[in-house]
């Protein structure tokens, strides 16, 4: 018996190849699990810039604050290696900036205004004219309108102010005399001439 060959032109069948055996797998990761890589933690933006923000243009001081809290808990965050890391670096820096130059803004202005305000501008304890008029006109009494003082009485124990009533086409001065102030209350007494 005779074995024939494959037909020519045909290679033969090829025999399978054995698999070699595979390795033992090896796990990328440590014995005790994976670690989170320092980049791959969460990130979340921190409210306390946005209000900072916010209060730095409504109420400067408070946002300055705000601000400068923000910034040390976002730089906090970024070094540790727990919990997830705060974003809003620019903002917070920004509440600073704008809470800086508001603030400084805003005593700017208070220091202008009290320098340059004439002083009857300002509100000052003394009684006005039409204070003391009205007081004089119910005191004696005279008909409203009668009397005239030439300004406000001032409110220091024993200052004087002469105002002057018009009765029948003729003027009688009348002596206010500062003799107790009690907090606001501004009291005088009274003379004829």
């Amino acid at each position: 018996m005779t074995v024939q060959g494959p037909p020519p032109g045909r290679p033969g069948p090829v025999p399978p190849r054995p698999v070699p055996p595979r390795p033992p797998v090896r796990s990328a990761f440590p014995a005790d699990g994976p670690r989170r890589l320092p980049g791959a933690r969460p990130r979340r933006t921190s409210r306390l810039a946005v209000v900072a923000v916010v209060l730095a243009v409504l109420v400067p001081p408070i946002g300055l604050a705000a601000g400068i809290v923000a910034r040390q808990r976002i730089a906090r965050s970024v070094r540790a290696t727990d919990g997830p890391e705060l974003t809003g670096r620019a903002a917070a820096t920004a509440a600073v900036v704008v809470g800086v130059l508001l603030t400084l803004a805003e005593a700017a202005l208070a220091v202008a205004l009290l320098v340059a305000l004439p002083q009857n501008w300002l509100p000052s304890d003394d009684l006005p004219a039409a204070s003391v008029q009205s007081t004089i006109e119910r005191t004696v009494p005279l008909p409203a309108g009668s009397v005239r003082c030439p300004g406000p009485l001032p409110a220091r124990l024993g200052a004087v102010m002469t105002c002057t009533a018009t009765l029948d086409g003729a003027t009688v001065p009348y002596r206010a005399t500062v003799d107790s102030i009690s907090g606001r209350d501004v009291h005088f007494a009274l003379a004829r001439g």
